[in-house]
């Protein structure tokens, strides 16, 4: 039995068709880039997923995944969700905290799962964690804190 909203399904749907098409509006972008992937929603508990592909480019010396790549997927990944809860209204950073805790190889997904902590009148809170989709590993966590543009 489906206990879901109807505002709930309709929400959902939203949040993976704005990543698709958000993600590729112009192809030479850093959105395009990175070419999220939504994977999973849930309205009612404010959480998303997007998965990410770790291309060579995406590298640092090491052939791990730069950290500057973790944390542009993390923004990426945490502002689609502030976008999503914000009733359309445009979101811009205006903080975030990235904690690396483990190598993200090249060539695995890394798995970004956010939540939306707080949706105020003009801010929205996010956290998220980033996990190795071979492993399961832990790799890093994020918080942020958005700012609704209307």
């Amino acid at each position: 039995m489906n206990t879901k909203s109807e505002k709930a399904l309709q929400m959902e749907q939203e949040f993976y068709t704005m990543v698709r098409e958000r993600s590729h509006l112009e192809e030479d972008r850093l959105n395009a880039l990175l070419d999220p992937q939504p994977v999973d929603c849930d309205y009612d508990n404010m959480t998303t997923v997007i998965e990410y592909l770790i291309k060579p480019w995406q590298r640092n010396p090491y052939g791990d995944a730069h950290g500057g790549t973790i944390a542009a997927m993390f923004d990426t990944a945490m502002g689609f969700s502030a976008y999503w809860v914000a009733d359309g209204s445009w979101t811009t950073t205006v903080d975030m905290m990235v904690n690396y805790i483990a190598p993200m190889a090249c060539d695995d997904h890394m798995v970004v799962c956010s939540k939306v902590q707080k949706a105020g009148r003009t801010l929205v809170r996010v956290t998220a964690e980033a996990r190795a989709k071979s492993s399961g590993k832990l790799v890093a966590t994020a918080n942020a804190n958005f700012m609704m543009l209307k």
